[in-house]
Parts: structure tokens; sequence; C-alpha cells
């Protein structure tokens, strides 16, 4: 009998506790990607839509900026980067990525790539008004973690502000470290 009860006790503090910890993570806004060395997997999809490709912007890459402030400029940056490693030994990396839009006009949509030596993701902002900061919690997953202490590759896909081509939005766009 008292094995029995301290049976079920123990259930019921696991159930508690597993809801628990259910209960505070789900209040956060994350996106996973897992990737290893021979293929790269998308493990969630973002929470915005995605958009058609045949309108976007020629790729381009983003020569990263080291002035202190330009007059007109869409700044990129990653902010609380954190790695660490699970009880299973996977290794994992959370941070959030921002984009702060110092043009005249408010971006109605950007989307880019960001690529490092061993990992790669896809960002999305839509209807970032002027002297606004968005920003959007990631979690990635793999050795490539440990590489994201270099500035990426940023592939522009997309850039649409009123007024001006995708070619010149892509032109203002920065990362700062």
């Amino acid at each position: 009998m008292k094995n029995k009860l301290l049976k079920t006790h123990f259930k019921t503090v696991s159930f508690i506790l597993g809801l628990s910890v259910f209960v505070l993570l789900s209040g956060f806004d994350a996106h996973a990607q897992v990737f290893n060395n021979t293929e790269n997997k998308q493990a969630a999809a973002p929470t915005r839509p995605t958009w058609k490709q045949n309108s976007n912007v020629n790729i381009k890459k983003v020569e990263n900026k080291t002035s202190e402030h330009n007059e007109e400029e869409i700044m990129l940056f990653m902010s609380n980067f954190r790695i660490s490693t699970g009880l299973s030994g996977q290794i994992s990396c959370s941070m959030k990525f921002h984009v702060y839009n110092n043009l005249k006009n408010k971006i109605s949509n950007i989307s880019y790539r960001l690529k490092w030596p061993d990992m790669e993701t896809p960002l999305s902002f839509e209807d970032v008004e002027p002297g606004q900061a968005l920003y959007r919690s990631y979690a990635l997953l793999g050795k490539g973690c440990y590489s994201m202490d270099k500035s990426p590759n940023v592939i522009v896909n997309r850039c649409r502000v009123k007024g001006i081509s995708q070619e010149q939005c892509a032109s203002y766009i920065s990362w700062k470290k």
C-alpha cells in the first residue's frame, strides 16, 4: 500500500513539474533550427508567413560597416547570445535578432538570411516604422553556434520601402557588432 501511494505521489509530482516547465516555456517566442555537417534541416517554421521568391531583390552580400552612424540605414544586429549544452550533449544557442529602421519611411517588409561558416538562418520582419527597432527570439542547434561570434554574411532576399527600389533599400542594410 505504501509503495503504491509513493508511486502515485511521484507520478503526480512529475506531472506537475512537467506542466510547469511547459507553461513557463510556452510564453517565449522562439524559433529553432537543427544543422549537422552534411545537410541543413529547418526544425521549426518561422511564425511569420513566407513570401514568394520570384520578386526578390538580386541576392546581395552586405558589407559589415563600422561607421558610427549613417544618416539613413537599416541596422541588423544580435543580442543576448548564449550557448548551452543539453543533458544529451546537444549544443544549442539562443539570441535575439534585431532590425532598426533609421530611414524616413516605414519598411513594409525585409527578408534576409544570416550565414556563418557552420550555421545559417532566415529572418523576416514587417512594418518596421522609422526610428523603431524590432527583434525575434531564436534558438539554434548544432556546433555552428561556436562560429557565431563573427559577423555573418547577410544575404538580402527582399527589402520593401515606399518610394525606393529594392536594390536601393538593400544598400541601406548593415550588420552591427
